[in-house]
Parts: C-alpha cells; sequence; structure tokens
C-alpha cells in the first residue's frame, strides 16, 4: 500500500479514537499522537518530504518545550521526524539543526529511547552538525543506566565494547589491558554481528586476550556479515604482523617523549627540512602497525612574540605533499605546531585495516597539532613530534584517532644522512655504518634487485620490503654474515606493483632502511 495512504489512515483511526481538536493538547494525547509516528519510525525514510511535513504539523504542539517536559515521546518523534528531513529553525533566536535539540528534550525528560538514539547518532554521525564536545564518560555512564534497565542489552553492549576498545573515555592516546578486557567483556555479551566483528578483531591481534589468528578467521567467516566477509579476505591478503622498529626508538617516542628537551637546537632560524618516518601503534601501543617515510619543510616567516613564530611548511606522504601556514609555538610548558582551523594538515591514503567501515578503503587523518620535543637516537639529533588524540581526526569517519601516532625527524644537516651508529642488542660492540654501505642495483628495480653490503663485524640480518603503508610485502631468508665479507642478496620483486618501497634491514636486531621504485 502507499505510505501516503497509510499515513492517512492512521491519522484517520487516531482522530476517530480521541476526537482530537486543535486546541486540545495533553500528555495524553499528545503521547497517542506520538506513538502512531513511532509505529512507522523504521519507514520513514521511504515516505516523501511532503507527508514527513504533515507528520510534522500533526505533532508539533506536542514536541515544544512545556508539553514535551511531560510527553517526552512527542519531543522524540518531532526529533526523528527532523533528522528524517534534515531540518534547521530558530531555537532561543538562533538558528540550529533541529533534530538534536528535541532529540535532547527528550533524552532530558527521561525518554528511555531517546537516550540510545541519540548515542547512536553522534557515534555514527547522523546529525549534519557533529557534537565536537561529546562527553564519553557521562556517555558511558547513561548506557550503564540503561543495560540497569534492561534497554536493548544487545546494542547498549556493543557500543560499550566500542567506546572501551577505541578508548574513547580517558585523555590517554592508547588503550589500557582493563579497557581492553572491558571490551571483551561488553562484545561477549552481545549478540550483535558487529559485536562478533570487533571481538574476532580482538581475537586476531591479540587485544584483551592471547592473539589466535586462525580463531578469528573463524569468528569472521562465521559471522555472516559483509564487513567481516571483505576483513576476513583483507586479513588473509596482507602481512599483519606488527612492524619491527628499534628499540631506542620506541623508547624515544612512547616511554621517554616527555622527558625529551624543547626543541631549540634541531629547528633553525631560517628553513629546516626534516627526513624521516611516521609510527602509528596499535590501539593498545604494543607494536607499529604503519611505518612511513615522511619529509617536512619548515620555513620561518616571522616573529609574532617571543613564544610564537609563523611558519611555512610543506609536509610530504604517500607521494603527496600538503602545505601551508601554521603557528611554531615554545611556550615554557610546551612546544609545538598548530594548524590553523581552515587549514589543518591533512595525511592522505591511509588504509582502512579493520574494515568496520568497508565504504572508506583509505582513510585521511586532519591533524590540528603536534607536540615537539628533541633528542638523540643512536647519536643523532632527531625531532619527535607527538599528534594529539584529542586533536587527530579520521575526516571521513569525523572520529578522533586513539592509538599513539608519532613522527621521527632528522634535519637535512645532521649526521643522521652521514653515518649512523647502530647499537648491536646482541654484540657489546657498536656497529659504524657509512650511510651507502649498502648498494641496491638497480634501482629503480624490475623484477629482480641485488643487495650488496659488507659488515665489519659478523651479524645475522633479515631483509624485507615493505610498502609505503608498512605492509610487509617480501621477505627474504635470515642469514649469518661473516665480517669484512662482501654479501649480496638478490630479492625477486616480480610480485610487486609499481611504486616506492622501503627496504629494512635488521642487523643483529637493529633496523636500517634504503628507499627502492619500481616503475
Amino acid at each position: 500500500m502507499n505510505k501516503s495512504k497509510v499515513w492517512a489512515l492512521l491519522l484517520s483511526a487516531l482522530w476517530a479514537h480521541i476526537g482530537y481538536t486543535q486546541e486540545e493538547i495533553t500528555k495524553e494525547i499528545c503521547d497517542q499522537k506520538a506513538e502512531v509516528i513511532l509505529q512507522i519510525k523504521n519507514d520513514l525514510k521511504e515516505y516523501p518530504k511532503a507527508v514527513i511535513d504533515q507528520m510534522l504539523e500533526y505533532i508539533t504542539p506536542c514536541g515544544e518545550h512545556d508539553i514535551s517536559r511531560t510527553s517526552p515521546k512527542a519531543a522524540y518523534a518531532k526529533a526523528l521526524l527532523h533528522l528524517q528531513n534534515g531540518d534547521f529553525g530558530l531555537v532561543h533566536r538562533r538558528t540550529s539543526e533541529l533534530a538534536p535539540v528535541y532529540m535532547f528534550r527528550a533524552r532530558n525528560n527521561g525518554y528511555t529511547p531517546a537516550i540510545l538514539d541519540d548515542i547512536i547518532n553522534d557515534l555514527s554521525n547522523r546529525y549534519i552538525i557533529p557534537d565536537q564536545r561529546i562527553n564519553f564518560n557521562t556517555m558511558a555512564q547513561d548506557l550503564e543506566g540503561l543495560l540497569i534497565q534492561g534497554y536493548k542489552p544487545d546494542v547498549v553492549h556493543y557500543i560499550l565494547g566500542y567506546i572501551s576498545l577505541k578508548n574513547l573515555t580517558t585523555q590517554q592516546d592508547f588503550t589500557s589491558e582493563s579497557l581492553a578486557s572491558k571490551a571483551k567483556n561488553h562484545f561477549e555479551k552481545s549478540n550483535l554481528p558487529m559485536a562478533k566483528h570487533w571481538l574476532a578483531i580482538m581475537q586476531y591481534f591479540g587485544y584483551g586476550m592471547p592473539a589466535n589468528r586462525t580463531k578469528a578467521l573463524e569468528m569472521l567467516n562465521d559471522n555472516n556479515i559483509y564487513n567481516s566477509r571483505v576483513l576476513a579476505t583483507s586479513l588473509q591478503n596482507q602481512n599483519n604482523d606488527w612492524i619491527p622498529i628499534a628499540a631506542e626508538e620506541r623508547l624515544a617516542v612512547m616511554d621517554n617523549f616527555t622527558n625529551h628537551s624543547m626543541p631549540t637546537n634541531v629547528i633553525g632560524d631560517t628553513k629546516t627540512v626534516f627526513d624521516g618516518h611516521l609510527i602509528e601503534f596499535d590501539w593498545l601501543g604494543k607494536g607499529v602497525k604503519r611505518h612511513i617515510p615522511v619529509q617536512l619543510t619548515i620555513e620561518i616567516d616571522r616573529e609574532v612574540t617571543s613564544s610564537t613564530k609563523d611558519i611555512s611548511y610543506i609536509f610530504s606522504i604517500n607521494d603527496i605533499n600538503f602545505s601551508g601556514q601554521a603557528s611554531l609555538k615554545t611556550y615554557s610548558w610546551n612546544h609545538g605546531i598548530s594548524f590553523s582551523s581552515s587549514s589543518k594538515l591533512e595525511l592522505k591514503k591511509m588504509p582502512n585495516l579493520f574494515q568496520d567501515h568497508t565504504d572508506q578503503d583509505e582513510l585521511t587523518y586532519t591533524v590540528q597539532q603536534i607536540d615537539l620535543r628533541e633528542t638523540t637516537i643512536n647519536g643523532q639529533l632527531a625531532l619527535i613530534g607527538k599528534l594529539s588524540s584529542s586533536n587527530t581526526k579520521i575526516k571521513e569517519l569525523q572520529e578522533f584517532i586513539h592509538a599513539p601516532i608519532r613522527l621521527i625527524l632528522y634535519p637535512e644537516t645532521s649526521t643522521a644522512n652521514n653515518n649512523t651508529t647502530i647499537a648491536l642488542a646482541n654484540n657489546t660492540a657498536n656497529l659504524s655504518l657509512d650511510a651507502n654501505f649498502a648498494t641496491i642495483a638497480p634501482n629503480p628495480i624490475r623484477d629482480h634487485f641485488t643487495i650488496s653490503y659488507t659488515l665489519d663485524i659478523t651479524a645475522e640480518v633479515e631483509i624485507a620490503v615493505f610498502d609505503f603503508y608498512g605492509q610487509q610485502k617480501l621477505k627474504a631468508p635470515t642469514q649469518k654474515s661473516e665480517a669484512n665479507t662482501k654479501q649480496e642478496v638478490t630479492i625477486n620483486s616480480s610480485t610487486l606493483t609499481r611504486g616506492t618501497y622501503l627496504v629494512q634491514m635488521i642487523i643483529n636486531g637493529q633496523p636500517y632502511s634504503k628507499t627502492i621504485i619500481k616503475e
């Protein structure tokens, strides 16, 4: 039957039942009017706008401020209609999006469905203007209250598990073991397919439980939803081992970040070019899931105050250059680069590793601020950048990133481009390597390339090839290199597609990298 006719029949039935007059507005009448709309709320998207407007005219007297206190159900029904229409209007003399206004009235007056719907709308960005000041601790408390009421426990457990795993309730930039355990418990209590999807992810990577990839893939394949099928295929077609980095680098960017000095030496007075890597850890801060070469150029434009300078910058990542103006701030308690709201730094072409949004294969990270420190790593002066979790968002999902993201940047004028000293984990001696101790030919590479090198001590050497997303593509068998003996390793690169790659040599546990290009 035509949806408009369904609405007309429902409306006629209500009038016949309550003897409705235009002037009569009571809680009972408003509740009954709201119930008519709520009976078809799951089908509202199928109704034309003209019919939605008729429904709004019908419920509006009951959704206004005074009556909504006694009939929050009516305010909720009005909110659903405005959400469908995407309406804006004057509220307290200000133009506002109407759906969240009326949803808040219903929620604030204790209507349970509005509490859950408002939370879901905030998390899924169903409102046109996303709430930039969501209090996730209050959200979690409200959800716990819904559990006590026994209201839609499958949905509530899923949401609580999600915000625990994503670490949305703390100021830390990684998820603690206790939060991971809490997420696991909530997901296990939900029968929703997406709860099972995230539980499989936790099983695969060992979040809150021992990692078991075979079991995780079985869980995904048994979970008959598109997201899980896509993720199962994706996980099996890529290397998902954490990317190794040197222990000193990890200490510099994670454990010791707050102990480093302010960058008074590493940033020059005019123009400084840095080469290095963006390092993104997993949610628990245990392993590296992205290790991407980057370049940052900082040029001082003018000194605004003793603690603030205007700068121009160029940031290169994934073969994309992003340039603009920013402020370099040197307060005594902090030092960093702040980007304007209209010119945020964008890190593009970041693969969506977890496929929780299957329509987004690649993501863009928008960065409002980078906190800076300077230190030395293996004798090299380095700039360490920390991307603040409260100022870094996934643009496509409008969701804050709550995983540690760091930058290690070496100024081109430092010894980082001339000599590298690697402290060997399994040898008391230091191995001094010229930056060109290993050669790769040909480069650009073809279907095969050869790495040639000579070490002055005996060492265990591992060689692997990573793409610019940090995914391992090739790996050569580990070999023992004799001291002062030329070594040559030929790698079959025929399976690599065109692009830029990173060859990483791990010598006695310490990494050394070179860039190659396949044309």
